[in-house]
């Protein structure tokens, strides 16, 4: 999860070596970082990013359902 603010939660995901793990490690930090830090809003970029990807093909699954 990761916060507006500059108190971003940070989920860090320790993945064991293979394609596909059988157990995930999953920490989660407190990051404390400044309103015009690079880091943060390249963060939040990502998650932007994510959720416009997330909304787009969920509106897309919801039209190929309608034309069914």
């Amino acid at each position: 999860v990761i916060a507006r603010s500059p108190q971003a939660t940070v989920a860090i995901s320790e993945i064991a070596s293979s394609l596909a793990p059988r157990n995930d490690k999953i920490s989660f930090i407190e990051v404390s970082l400044p309103k015009d830090s690079p880091a943060l809003h390249l963060i939040q970029r990502i998650r932007d990013e994510a959720h416009r990807f997330a909304i787009t093909y969920h509106k897309h699954l919801r039209s190929q359902h309608i034309k069914l």
